[in-house]
């Protein structure tokens, strides 16, 4: 695996991780260390510029893919991953959850943001 796809698949990783643990409730960090067994062959990347994927409309995309429960959408940020993500992370979470987004998220509409718009 190339350190790009790797980055990518393990930031894929913790991000889910993180949701997860965030949305239980359950205190502490999970850290790429603990995800990855602090397996030593994993090379230090000392830099990112990061995958900017957009979707057709340039809107973010989350939530089930149509039809499916078993994969999640939480891409097409393009270059403002960073700014949206706490919002992004707490419209995913409602999401995966089956709840109203709350905190930073609360009120916002997920329709316009939903990966079933593509049909």
């Amino acid at each position: 695996m190339t350190p790009d796809l790797q980055m990518l698949v393990w930031s894929a990783v913790l991000f889910l991780v993180q949701m997860a643990v965030a949305a239980s409730g359950a205190q502490g960090q999970v850290g790429l260390p603990a995800l990855a067994g602090n397996r030593e062959d994993l090379p230090a990347i000392t830099g990112w510029a990061g995958l900017r994927s957009f979707a057709p409309d340039r809107l973010p995309v989350y939530g089930f893919a149509a039809g499916r429960r078993d994969f999640f959408w939480c891409a097409g940020q393009g270059g403002f991953g960073i700014q949206t993500a706490p919002a992004g992370a707490r419209l995913a979470a409602s999401l995966l959850l089956g709840t109203a987004p709350d905190g930073i998220a609360a009120g916002l509409d997920p329709t316009p943001y939903l990966a079933d718009r593509f049909g």
